[in-house]
């Protein structure tokens, strides 16, 4: 996939090209004025030498040594100006790849990556491409987190944690088929786009399984093991929106909903996004804005635990607890907000007052 940048360089080396040939025509008439020349003073200096005749015209010998000093300096300045277009080229170039690429991995960046993407889903959508092979492709967009990141700079440095950024950079890069895009989106994230046959999904199960597979090898970086493992979360352009801006945001959306659902499943896998899991992210983001809400609002009421001595059976203390009695969910148990899945249907009143 190559991206173009807009920018003077491009300017600049159409300059140096129009110099290029201006130059080259000046160093090829002084070469047709030396042979001109050359064939009249020729004879003559060959008469010359052998005392048959006067030497050549002064006037003529003047413009032939004119010309060799225009030819030596034309193809002069003529190399310098093929070695200053190169270094032109070559620094467009560098640009063009500081702009596109992630400097630690050398994958895409964020905005080279959604332009990338952009191109794969409109390959896609468009029956047309390749005479119609393509009518039933579709692109999986894979969101690729590293579990435990920041405890592996905590732990070991930074310097480290780029090592450990590198190495699961190459283990991402051999993993992948060709034709994916592979990008580095956020310190320890990475996306993958990959178009797949949609009536073969198990494609891109494989894949996955693949990355979390090699990722999850531990990694020995200055005599030291790392373990290190990846949630990823799936997401598929056919089931995103209609507009191409709306198709890559929601795919986006929905894989990094698919990532954490991972996450919260114990971690080290991989989720396709199923439309249960914004739901589930929506309550959590209820319940935790309900929580900061709750305590300046005093809802939060004390509960008391009776502790039994499990010999005797005899009451021995209590244990005062904290419940949220939300105004929406009535009182909300523990175990709401540690499960996977949370489910309320009802206001829950598991527990009573002392």
């Amino acid at each position: 996939m190559k991206f173009q940048i807009a920018g003077n360089h491009s300017e600049d080396t159409a300059a140096g090209r129009q110099v290029d040939i201006v130059a080259l025509g000046i160093v090829t008439a002084a070469i047709i004025l030396f042979v001109a020349t050359g064939s009249e003073i020729g004879p003559a200096v060959v008469r010359s030498l052998r005392g048959e005749g006067p030497g050549p015209d002064s006037f003529m010998l003047d413009a032939f040594l004119l010309n060799i000093a225009i030819i030596i300096f034309g193809w002069s300045r003529y190399r310098q100006l093929c070695e200053e277009i190169a270094a032109g080229k070559a620094a467009e170039n560098a640009a063009r790849r500081l702009a596109e690429t992630d400097a630690l991995t050398g994958f895409l960046n964020r905005r080279s990556f959604n332009a990338g993407i952009d191109a794969l889903i409109a390959q896609g959508a468009d029956p047309g491409v390749n005479n119609g092979a393509d009518q039933h492709r579709a692109t999986a967009l894979m969101m690729i987190d590293l579990d435990n990141f920041k405890q592996v700079n905590d732990h070991n440095g930074h310097s480290v944690g780029d090592l450990l950024l590198c190495e699961c950079a190459r283990r991402i890069a051999a993993a992948l088929p060709h034709g994916a895009l592979v990008g580095r989106i956020g310190g320890d994230e990475f996306a993958v786009a990959l178009p797949f046959d949609r009536q073969r999904p198990e494609f891109v199960d494989h894949i996955a399984k693949v990355l979390v597979a090699s990722i999850g090898e531990s990694v020995r970086i200055n005599a030291v093991n790392i373990a290190v493992s990846a949630s990823i979360g799936l997401s598929r352009s056919d089931l995103g929106g209609d507009e191409p801006a709306g198709r890559v945001s929601s795919l986006f959306e929905m894989a990094d909903i698919a990532m954490y659902h991972s996450k919260r499943q114990g971690r080290n896998g991989f989720s396709w996004f199923e439309a249960h899991m914004a739901d589930e992210m929506r309550f959590r983001s209820e319940l935790e804005n309900g929580i900061r809400q709750g305590i300046p609002r005093g809802e939060f009421v004390p509960f008391y635990e009776q502790q039994i001595d499990l010999q005797t059976g005899e009451l021995i203390g209590f244990e005062m607890l904290a419940r949220w009695d939300s105004p929406q969910f009535g009182i909300v148990a523990p175990d709401i907000c540690s499960s996977p899945s949370p489910r309320i249907s009802a206001p829950s009143r598991n527990c009573r007052k002392a």
